[in-house]
């Protein structure tokens, strides 16, 4: 057993096992048992053995040259993990509207243990676009999702009271040369379950844009919090 500094205890086969997971996040290519040793730090024999047995539970993958990728196993946590946080046959329907109505890439992102997460995207049918996939952690706090995440975590539905602007606008906050746009989308009980978000290159996001992609999320925001049994009447106060 392992205790970290607040005092909870983990098991440091797992906690070595996930470390070679979490490596493959930066190897989309894959990589070698050398490569998996250097970037988590552990001896080639001990990494050899977490593969072995992360390779039989199909969590990993090896090619017949010797490299390691991502096996199937992942990928399958990951479908059941979109299915039980929020129903994708209502949030990408939506998505491929915004996408459409902007020409930009839309998203759906979550606050979960202080960070953001995109949970659902539509990539922009353009060519230059900002690059940011399902599962990927963001900042809460920093882009217009996260802003609008963070607000709604520290002031919950009384943030619709206190600032009732639902729109968020954000230009070279994570990326000097991307911006975003976004709204919240509210559940059942007035809470916050996630912010619809537009995102692209800066040189695109001029003043026009901004307006047409604000109303474009407002429109589908509505939309998205009403089929989630949420209270649209925050929408209903910013269009009027």
């Amino acid at each position: 057993m392992i205790a970290d500094e607040n005092g909870s205890k983990h098991v440091g086969a797992v906690e070595r096992a996930l470390s070679v997971l979490n490596a493959f996040l930066d190897a989309p290519n894959g990589m070698t048992l050398g490569e998996i040793s250097e970037k988590t730090g552990l001896y080639k024999s001990t990494a050899l053995r977490l593969l072995q047995t992360l390779t039989a539970h199909n969590f990993v993958a090896r090619s017949e040259a010797g490299v390691y990728r991502l096996g199937s196993a992942p990928l399958r946590l990951s479908a059941h993990y979109q299915e039980s946080t929020l129903p994708a046959d209502i949030i990408l329907p939506i998505l491929r509207k915004l996408v459409l109505e902007t020409g930009e890439s839309a998203s759906f992102n979550i606050a979960q243990d202080g960070v953001r997460i995109c949970v659902y995207r539509v990539d922009s049918p353009q060519r230059v676009r900002d690059h940011i996939r399902p599962g990927d952690v963001l900042p809460l706090g920093k882009g217009a999702a996260g802003r609008v995440l963070h607000r709604f975590a520290q002031e919950g539905y009384q943030a619709v009271l206190s600032h009732p602007i639902l729109l968020e606008q954000t230009v070279g906050d994570i990326d000097a040369h991307t911006a975003g746009v976004a709204v919240p989308v509210f559940g059942y009980g007035q809470i916050i379950v996630g912010a619809l978000a537009v995102s692209g290159p800066a040189v695109r996001f001029d003043y026009k844009s901004m307006q047409k992609f604000g109303a474009a999320l407002l429109k589908q925001g509505r939309d998205l919090t009403g089929q989630l049994s949420g209270n649209t009447q925050p929408y209903d106060a910013a269009s009027s």
